[in-house]
This record gives structure tokens, C-alpha cells and sequence, in this order.
């Protein structure tokens, strides 16, 4: 069996083979360190490059960030769209265009996923852009990417899913886990609840991607996007988390 990864406007672009996943990234995985969505396919190049909310026109080779280092997720291939029916402000802030030196032009898809290449060019994805969350030390900004925390989370055997979200907003904003355990394994009591999140606050303190998550809450089923009836809709369990906590939602991000 093998796995592809892409999306819409590119796809497939990396496939990955299930023996290497069960022999080997599926266990770096609920370790945190993303998933593993293979090599490019014949005739797809990838990059990561430094990640930023603003429109790129050109693709530069000086945007490429260091191998084992996050970005953004990057791909041109022949496959690869040119842009957005009538969207131009959409197709602006995803599509890069790089001249060849015979006078064509490739374009570069953003694909809006955050992630790392490693020695073996293989890459290893972290959660969308905008669903990363960001903490405000002194003096650093940390970073918190969703599939790299939920997986830590979710390597518990009682949780059938986690789901990282901000709560709050502006500069008082702190990250946050909510659950969704395996049927017949929800909280039915405030002790059994206690008692679940204890174990999972220690979890979370063992790994240093997430020791900064303080705030775990639990829901029976996550919502999700109708068109996949997986993927998890964060946004709309921001909102659920943060009414329920009595908290201002956090602002939306473009992409």
C-alpha cells in the first residue's frame, strides 16, 4: 500500500510505501516529529521555504531554508496549476513564478503545510500555517505545530484523536489541546475526568514540544469538513473551546 500526499491543486506530489511508515516513521511520529509523507514523484521538485504571510511573486533559491529546518512546503511539477479561476488575490498569495533559462516559466505551488526535509529527502509534514500556534517568550517565539503536538497526545490508547487550538486572543492568547477519546472511553464523571487529564498533563510535560500546553479539554466529536469527514474543522473547535472557557476567540488567519 502507499500513502500520496498533495492537494487539489497538486496532487499527487510525494507518495510514501507502508513498510517504511510501520517499520519506521510511524514510530518517530507519536514521538512528534510530523509525518512522513515520503519522496517527490518523477517530475515533482519540492522545497521548504521560510515561512511568511505575505505574497512571494518569484521563487528564489535564497527563500530555500536549510535541509532539517521547518517552512513552508513548496512544489512546481507539469501538473501543477497556474492559478485560481477569477481569484486573482488567491492565486497571488499561492502561486510563485520562477523564469528558466530558456525563457520559460515555472510556477511553484504554497501549499499552506508547514514542514522539514530530512538528510534522505524525505518529507516530513508538520500541520497547516495556519493552524500553528505561537508563544511569546522574552526572548524567543516558540513555535507549536499541530500535527507534531495532537501526535503526542494521541499516542495515548484511550484518545482517538487530539486537536491543538489557541484560546484566548492578542498577547493574553496560550495554547490548548482538546480530545476526543475511543467510544466507551469518554470522562462519565468529574473524577474520571480529573484522572484522564492528570495523566495527559504528563504526558504533554515529558516532551518539550508541548510542555507549554496547560489547557486540555475534552469533546465527544470533533467537527469535521464534510467533504473528507476527517479533517478536522480547528477553527470552528476554537470557537467551542474558547465560548466555553468564557474567552475571545482568536483572530482568523488567511490561509
Amino acid at each position: 500500500m502507499i500513502s500520496p500526499y498533495g492537494a487539489t491543486e497538486c496532487l499527487p506530489t510525494t507518495v510514501i510505501e507502508h513498510r517504511e511508515v510501520l517499520e519506521e516513521t510511524g514510530a518517530r511520529t507519536y514521538r512528534g516529529e510530523g509525518y512522513c509523507v515520503g519522496k517527490p514523484l518523477p517530475g515533482v521538485e519540492a522545497r521548504v521555504i521560510r515561512m511568511s504571510e505575505e505574497p512571494q511573486p518569484a521563487f528564489r533559491e535564497d527563500l530555500v531554508v536549510a535541509p532539517g529546518e521547518p517552512g513552508e512546503i513548496v512544489f512546481t511539477g507539469r501538473h501543477v496549476t497556474k492559478e485560481y479561476f477569477e481569484r486573482p488575490e488567491a492565486t497571488k498569495l499561492a502561486k510563485m513564478r520562477e523564469t528558466q533559462p530558456d525563457g520559460s516559466v515555472r510556477i511553484w505551488h504554497r501549499m499552506g503545510d508547514l514542514g522539514r526535509v530530512d538528510a534522505q529527502g524525505r518529507l516530513w509534514y508538520y500541520g497547516r500555517k495556519a493552524h500553528r500556534v505561537e508563544i511569546h517568550h522574552p526572548s524567543e517565539t516558540k513555535v507549536l505545530y499541530s500535527e507534531r503536538c495532537e501526535a503526542i497526545f494521541a499516542a495515548h490508547p484511550d484518545v482517538f484523536r487530539a486537536a491543538l487550538i489557541r484560546l484566548g486572543h492578542g498577547a493574553q492568547s496560550r495554547p490548548a489541546v482538546v480530545i476526543e477519546p475511543l467510544p466507551g472511553r469518554f470522562p462519565r464523571n468529574r473524577l474520571e475526568r480529573y484522572r484522564f487529564r492528570e495523566v495527559l498533563e504528563q504526558r504533554a510535560k515529558c516532551s518539550p514540544l508541548t510542555q507549554d500546553i496547560r489547557d486540555i479539554l475534552f469533546c465527544r466529536r470533533f467537527p469535521t469538513d464534510y467533504r473528507h469527514n476527517a479533517k478536522i474543522l480547528r477553527e470552528r473547535l476554537a470557537d467551542w473551546a474558547n465560548k466555553r472557557m468564557g474567552l475571545k476567540p482568536p483572530q482568523r488567519e488567511t490561509n
